[in-house]
């Protein structure tokens, strides 16, 4: 009697996706682009109306700041030639000088405050301090000073090189091999670049060109064809149509440079009435690269936006929330850091009426400075 074998029924192999057609393909990518181009659109309005807050709630308190810190300067600038300060007090107030100019510079809403008469006081004070070592009037060749002036000038030039560091030992290196390697350096680097411009750049004209072809075989060079002649500003004879339909064709030239598939699609729907889904299976086959072009576009699009305008981007960056409440309690809070730091600066700056005043302001920074500096090495 033979054995009955139970046998086990063969596993179902796994079931092929159907390829989608390119009227679903065409579908997708169209909506997928439009998606995105939503997306980036109201990124653009979220970080306008963030930096717009920003603006109307704390600009009138920058522009406090920067006054607190020009009237700090100018007072301390006051005390930079004073000889009872000690070597290091005049670092550290320069220093302290330096960096207030750069934040008032560096601040945008700085429109109306000028660091000129600033900078021409902190020059004065450093040249009564060195003499005229810090090269505001040149020698005069035909006429040179006495020997004492001479000497003179030298000291100052000395002690304004130990002041700022460059007094050492300049001869731990040679300044012929460090011009040599910068020259070499610069060299390969401008060589390595140069390459790499010239094949983007080879790369770029080859998808252009191949875009260019695809865009005039298309259905697309036949929507912009009749769009032109639709849209010519020359067959209108009333001067308002004719300025809109000139909007109208720069609008469009501008598409039809970009590659910009959807905003002819757009168009040619407004003037016409038609619509993608009217378009043959040859157009659309024709049609679904330059969609796939647009949408790598629209997605790369997005990390751009932050870089449009640099200061609303990083407004955006650092006071964007996911709602306008949560934005607008990160900007007070900024604002409220913003006001206790101007009235630090206007009380400090009332503080320092003499010499004996403003020297422990000095060693306070002068230990920040070596804590930070600590901060620095490695163990």
């Amino acid at each position: 009697m033979s054995k009955l074998v139970k046998q086990k029924p063969s596993p179902k192999g796994k079931q092929k996706k159907k390829p989608a057609s390119p009227e679903e393909v065409f579908t997708k990518l169209y909506a997928k682009i439009q998606r995105f181009q939503q997306q980036n659109d109201k990124l653009k309005e979220h970080i306008t109306s963030v930096f717009r807050q920003f603006e109307e709630t704390v600009a009138e308190d920058e522009k406090a700041l920067m006054r607190a810190q020009f009237d700090q300067t100018e007072n301390l600038i006051r005390f930079f030639p004073k000889k009872s300060l000690a070597k290091w007090h005049k670092e550290v107030l320069f220093e302290w000088i330096v960096e207030n100019l750069e934040d008032i510079s560096a601040n945008p809403f700085n429109n109306d405050i000028d660091t000129m008469p600033l900078k021409m006081a902190l020059h004065d004070a450093l040249e009564a301090n060195f003499g005229k070592s810090m090269g505001a009037a040149p020698p005069d060749i035909e006429n040179p000073t006495s020997e004492n002036a001479s000497h003179s000038e030298e000291h100052g030039a000395q002690e304004q090189d130990d002041l700022f560091g460059f007094a050492d030992d300049e001869d731990w290196y040679d300044e012929d091999d460090e011009d040599d390697f910068d020259d070499i350096f610069e060299s390969e680097f401008r060589e390595h670049f140069e390459q790499f411009e010239q094949t983007l750049g080879e790369e770029q004209k080859a998808q252009k060109s191949k875009l260019d072809k695809l865009f005039k075989s298309s259905t697309v060079s036949k929507m912009f064809r009749q769009l032109s002649k639709k849209l010519h500003p020359d067959l209108e004879q009333d001067e308002t149509a004719k300025e809109e339909k000139h909007k109208q064709m720069a609008k469009l030239l501008d598409a039809r440079r970009n590659h910009d598939v959807l905003e002819i699609f757009a168009m040619h729907t407004a003037v016409f009435g038609t619509n993608a889904d009217q378009f043959s299976r040859d157009d659309i086959e024709q049609l679904i690269p330059l969609l796939k072009n647009q949408l790598t576009q629209v997605q790369n699009a997005k990390d751009d936006i932050l870089d449009d305008d640099p200061l609303h981007g990083r407004i955006y960056e650092w006071f964007g929330a996911k709602t306008p409440q949560a934005t607008a309690n990160k900007i007070k809070r900024y604002q409220k850091e913003l006001q206790e730091r101007t009235q630090r600066i206007k009380s400090n700056s009332e503080s320092i009426t003499s010499i004996v005043k403003l020297k422990p302001h000095l060693e306070v920074r002068y230990d920040q400075h070596m804590l930070n500096d600590l901060g620095d090495i490695p163990f």
